[in-house]
């Protein structure tokens, strides 16, 4: 029996707090002095959210990365810090001789509700839920104490990635036919928690956000879909700071389709036709031919440029593989890179990039027996499973090696 705590993706929806402190309704505009503060302020965001493997969210900071562990302690998980240089492990519990097995545990987290985690500027941890219907959020430090307990915030559904400054997070929620984007307080004071409208656009449907540039956000919208697969069009908006929108881009969904790089790094625009892949400028949606890749792609997720190389696996209906192509380059298959669990083979698809020419790759997933306790005091045998995670160099990965750095896993415990 598999055990996964519930993480939800960034490209799905996620739940954002809105209506603290003072509400205000959508019909009222954003005074001119809140708009010049939003103007003054927002240009020095910077991406927050890191990217969460199936199972656990990865939240990387320099050679660290933080994660909710997978296996099932006392109903729920384990918070947990890993070396990127190492590959060790370490549990975020700062009490002497704890077991790590119940719920005393400082790095102890409830399994129901978890949403994502992502860390503060001043190197702390910010965890939001969503539980019963409500949002919260929580604080901790990096041994896993608890500096602000959940506290309680109004939700809205929201898309997209998550910025930070200073000590405010800030993500974007629909309310009817606007875009808003809001600031949360998330440094260890008693506004913790207090959050506000800082822009408001005028655009409906629902747009996905992208990627941040200093001018706004840059935001996809598809309409016009229909039965069958690729009808319709696709539009990039920049949503600039001042709260005006501006069409950088469109795009007939059956010539060819978007493509994000993971983080905050680049958006390219693929002709299925051709493979012609094209780098678009989210200043003004211009393009700028980036490399020729393989024609006919109906997919490309994950996609990953980092040190100037392009990763990105992709799949024509028929087949899938994944590639790396340079600028101006020609598209490189990458080959041999799987790797057997249980009786099976697994593809290894990279996750992040750590910068450093090195990659987060998750290596599927390992089924091992554990033993428990049931509710009458008898101790029966079960099977569980983890999800393996190893840390390439981006030659290593883009030459389907087998040399790589193994994360500890919990099993290893």
């Amino acid at each position: 029996m598999k055990k996964h705590i519930q993480a939800t993706a960034l490209a799905v929806s996620l739940l954002l707090m809105v209506g603290c402190g003072t509400a205000r309704s959508q019909s009222e505009p954003i005074p001119a002095a809140e708009q010049a503060n939003a103007e003054q302020t927002l240009g020095g965001l910077h991406f927050a959210q890191s990217s969460q493997g199936d199972g656990s969210v990865w939240i990387v900071s320099g050679d660290q990365a933080f994660l909710a562990g997978e296996r099932q302690i006392d109903g729920g998980c384990l918070l947990q810090s890993v070396d990127l240089t190492t590959g060790q492990r370490t549990v975020l519990c700062g009490k002497a001789d704890c077991a790590h097995s119940d719920q005393d545990c400082d790095a102890w987290l409830r399994r129901d509700g978890f949403i994502q985690m992502t860390e503060t500027e001043s190197g702390q941890l910010a965890l939001f839920w969503q539980i019963d219907g409500e949002a919260s959020v929580e604080l901790r430090d990096l041994s896993g104490k608890v500096l602000r307990s959940q506290t309680k915030i109004s939700a809205l559904p929201v898309s997209g990635p998550v910025y930070r400054d200073g000590g405010s997070l800030y993500y974007m929620c629909s309310a009817e036919q606007y875009q808003n984007l809001w600031r949360v307080n998330v440094e260890d004071s008693e506004r913790f928690g207090q959050c506000e409208e800082v822009c408001r656009w005028q655009l409906a449907e629902n747009p996905y956000p992208l990627l941040y540039t200093e001018n706004g956000i840059v935001v996809e919208q598809t309409s016009g879909t229909g039965e069958e697969e690729n009808q319709g069009t696709t539009c990039l908006y920049l949503l600039r700071w001042e709260n005006t929108v501006q069409k950088i881009f469109e795009q007939d969904l059956a010539q060819g389709m978007i493509w994000k790089a993971e983080g905050d790094t680049a958006l390219f625009a693929y002709q299925r036709a051709s493979g012609m892949l094209e780098q678009i400028n989210p200043a003004d949606g211009t393009r700028t031919e980036f490399a020729q890749v393989q024609p006919g792609i109906r997919y490309a997720n994950p996609v990953h440029l980092t040190q100037g190389r392009l990763i990105y696996s992709w799949n024509d209906g028929e087949a899938h593989g994944q590639s790396w192509v340079e600028q101006n380059g020609q598209p490189v298959e990458i080959k041999a890179l799987s790797r057997g669990h249980n009786g099976g083979v697994t593809d290894v698809i990279a996750l992040q990039a750590l910068g450093n020419g090195r990659l987060l790759a998750d290596l599927g997933d390992l089924e091992y027996p554990i033993t428990e306790t049931g509710t009458d005091g008898k101790v029966f045998s079960m099977n569980t499973s983890e999800r393996l995670y190893g840390i390439f160099t981006l030659d290593e990965y883009c030459q389907g090696g087998k040399e790589y750095l193994p994360v500890q896993a919990e099993a290893e415990f």
